[in-house]
């Protein structure tokens, strides 16, 4: 390099560094102005608590003499945010010995590419489906080490489901990322094609739930075209078993969760959709087919802080587990957005694939965490971590829970490694 190249090169790095602190100055001066308006919205907020102290002092006065002192702690109360006192079932600590941390089972290269999906038999502990970017469906035998049935589902497997009604345990909805929703049924050593649906019409994220309730099969599909739908078994004159769509509901953004809620409390079964940059959670009323939608915002405001990425029904069917973007997951009951339960101490961000569960007995949560093979437990009771278990060597990216009827517990991983591991109690 000669002299004047070597001055050309010198006077770009020093345009480079002037370029470099004008932005630095820049970024420097709207985090100064980003840390007054932070100060100037905290000195509102303490005008508006001491208003507000003032205005219940006011009221309390004005209606003293007509009313009895217990009519106005109601009325006073009632100008407070709500706040729901944590029911006792889940400020109540379990021993957390139940946790199943014990490596059972491994199945190892399991597809030849990546492990995207993954659900368990619930009434047959000995057998394991996976979805693989390699586009297949496989029924593995956790003992045998087998794989007892295959089905090429033509994309990528990003959700499979097997029915948790011992009636249509062997059906098994796959979804995959080019929208279709495959219902399949297992029959020995063969999946077998029950109906293939391709109502979606964008390729992407799709999730897929099957209904609780009812004397026919139904289940619900929603992805990345802003749509959900339910479906329900149709009633002909033959055995044949078919769906249709019963409704179908548009939104606006892509959905990232999707659960179901059964019938409980004299309520009807409930389909639970979360939509990515949205504040709402949407409940649809599969009896009715009406929806409504709660604003998750305590105090009702339009603000988006994170997006709900997976949510989990509690057993009870009392709470949801609700999974976000922004490293926090957190529990509320149904049909409210008051939270009760934090939990931290895991990766998920922006562009993650949060997965998380409930134990059976409802005293802990378990979860993945972002950019590694870890899982993460914690005690609902305290929101404490309890246990991290390095489960794999690359992304863990997909989980399943059941208790079975003997009280074993069985908890299912999958990951990127290719590898599939079934984990219990540790007796």
């Amino acid at each position: 390099m000669t002299t004047v190249e070597v001055e050309v090169v010198l006077a770009q790095l020093a345009s480079l560094r002037e370029e470099t602190d004008a932005k630095i100055a820049d970024a420097a001066h709207q985090i100064y102005k980003l840390n007054e308006e932070n100060d100037l919205l905290s000195e509102a907020n303490e005008v508006l608590r001491e208003e507000n102290i003032a205005l219940k002092a006011q009221l309390a006065v004005a209606i003293a003499g007509a009313v009895d002192a217990a009519a106005v702690d109601v009325v006073v109360a009632g100008l407070s945010l709500k706040e729901d006192a944590v029911p006792e079932s889940l400020l109540t600590p379990g021993n957390d010995a139940v946790l199943p941390v014990h490596e059972a089972a491994v199945l190892e290269q399991a597809h030849v590419m990546n492990i995207l999906s993954v659900s368990g038999h619930f009434h047959d502990p000995a057998l394991v489906a996976s979805g693989g970017a390699d586009k297949y469906v496989k029924v593995h035998h956790w003992q045998k080490k087998v794989v007892v049935a295959a089905y090429d589902a033509g994309a990528p497997v990003l959700a499979l489901s097997f029915h948790p009604a011992k009636a249509y345990a062997n059906y098994l909805m796959a979804s995959g990322m080019d929208g279709r929703h495959h219902v399949l049924r297992l029959e020995r050593d063969q999946l077998h094609v029950v109906q293939v649906f391709h109502d979606h019409t964008r390729q992407g994220n799709i999730r897929h739930a099957w209904l609780a309730s009812g004397d026919l099969l139904g289940f619900a599909t929603a992805a990345s075209d802003k749509v959900a739908h339910v479906y329900r078994q149709t009633t002909g004159e033959t055995d044949a078993v078919t769906f249709e769509i019963a409704k179908s509901y548009y939104f606006n953004g892509t959905i990232e969760a999707l659960a179901v809620v059964p019938p409980r409390h004299a309520s009807n079964e409930l389909v639970v959709v979360a939509v990515r940059d949205d504040c709402y959670v949407h409940y649809i009323d599969t009896t009715t087919l009406e929806k409504t939608r709660l604003n998750m915002n305590v105090d009702g405001i339009e603000h988006v802080s994170y997006t709900i990425m997976d949510v989990q029904t509690s057993p009870s069917g009392d709470y949801l587990l609700v999974a976000t973007d922004a490293n926090r997951h957190f529990v509320v009951k149904v049909q409210s957005n008051v939270v009760l339960r934090n939990f931290y101490g895991h990766k998920a961000g922006p562009y993650s694939q949060p997965r998380v569960a409930w134990h059976a007995s409802e005293q802990f949560v378990v979860s993945n965490t972002e950019g590694e093979g870890g899982l993460v437990m914690w005690s609902v009771a305290s929101e404490k971590v309890v246990q991290r278990v390095k489960a794999h060597d690359k992304l863990l990216r997909d989980l399943w829970y059941t208790q079975l009827d003997n009280g074993v517990d069985m908890l299912v991983t999958a990951s990127y490694d290719k590898t599939l591991k079934l984990w219990h109690t540790v007796v």
